[in-house]
Parts: C-alpha cells; sequence; structure tokens
C-alpha cells in the first residue's frame, strides 16, 4: 500500500494496472489488498506536487558530494522537501534516450 501510495504520489506515473486477480479462485483478503492498493494510489495522485522544475533556482537547494572519484548531485525541494538525485546522461552508451 505504502509503495503504491508513493507511485501515486510521483508526476511520472499515470496508471497503475493489477493483473492476475481471479475472483472466482481468490479470496476475499485479495480483493480487500487490491482495493487498498486503488485507494492508497488515489490519495498519491491527490497529493501530488509539481516540484520538480529545476530550471527555477530559487524552489531547490542543490547538494553536490564528492564520492570516491564521481560528484553526485542532489536536489532537495523548499516547498516540500522531497529529494532527487541527477542522473549523468552518458553518451557513449546506448539507451532509451538516446536519438
Amino acid at each position: 500500500c505504502a509503495i503504491s501510495r508513493y507511485a501515486g504520489i510521483s508526476n511520472k506515473v499515470s496508471s497503475l494496472g493489477i493483473w492476475e486477480y481471479k475472483p472466482s479462485t481468490d479470496d476475499e483478503v485479495t480483493a480487500m489488498l487490491i482495493s487498498q492498493i486503488i485507494w492508497y494510489f488515489i490519495e498519491g495522485v491527490n497529493y501530488r506536487v509539481k516540484d520538480d522544475d529545476f530550471k527555477d533556482a530559487d524552489s531547490y537547494q542543490k547538494f553536490i558530494t564528492l564520492v570516491e572519484d564521481q560528484e553526485l548531485i542532489f536536489y532537495k525541494s523548499i516547498r516540500t522537501g522531497r529529494w532527487w538525485r541527477e542522473i549523468p546522461f552518458l553518451s557513449e552508451v546506448t539507451n532509451k534516450r538516446k536519438q
């Protein structure tokens, strides 16, 4: 349920799916758990805050730490206190973001 709520809070999640539920064979506890998962997802959606825009430097704090020879960059929203980590884009690696 907690994971479902966090998924709902995410600005990037647009849907939730529940698979492999068979009302004819599963017990009532499974149905109640699924309904709670859906409830917490909806609650998370209701608590969404658009605070992941890092163009406005006044809306977040930037923290840079050095681990061995690599910089780790973190952002903290001043408004909500949520944290993000910057993931560097590796141009020599084939991935979905590369066009």
